[in-house]
């Protein structure tokens, strides 16, 4: 466990860190009827963390931080650490809705800092990594308000 000094990070069950720089948070309540959205409480580890339905920056916190919003049943509330690098692979509609060989990064902003980030990479088919067939690139990200520099 990443906070476990943090007594708020066992009280939400239902959200979890994806990778090391991503919270999954997803809608497990019945909407309103009314409006067709539901309520929703993530709690946000110390540090500073992004939105990723609204592009909202919380933080930096020291202790973590919970978060309220209203979300439809098919929105998944999604929070980035700012600075992540975010590894993505290319969605290659060409290929019949195969997942491409084009690696995509998704850089997170945030209000300034740096955040060291590694991307693991394979064949994705069979054991070869067992042999040692398999690639770890470490990147950082330095950022601010007015700049974005990636050193790979």
């Amino acid at each position: 466990h990443n906070w476990p000094t943090h007594q708020q990070a066992y009280q939400f069950e239902t959200q979890y860190l994806l990778g090391n720089d991503r919270i999954v948070s997803p809608v497990v309540t019945p909407a309103d009827k009314g409006t067709g959205l539901a309520n929703k409480t993530t709690w946000l580890p110390p540090g500073e963390w992004v939105d990723g339905v609204t592009g909202r920056v919380y933080g930096p916190s020291t202790d973590g931080q919970l978060v309220h919003g209203c979300y439809t049943q098919s929105q998944i509330p999604l929070w980035d650490r700012a600075g992540a690098v975010i590894p993505q692979q290319h969605w290659d509609a060409a290929r019949s809705g195969q997942a491409g060989s084009r690696l995509v990064l998704q850089v997170i902003h945030g209000t300034s800092g740096h955040l060291h980030s590694q991307v693991y990479d394979d064949d994705g088919d069979g054991q070869a990594y067992l042999a040692g067939r398999y690639r770890v690139t470490s990147i950082l990200h330095r950022f601010g308000a007015t700049f974005s520099n990636l050193v790979v």
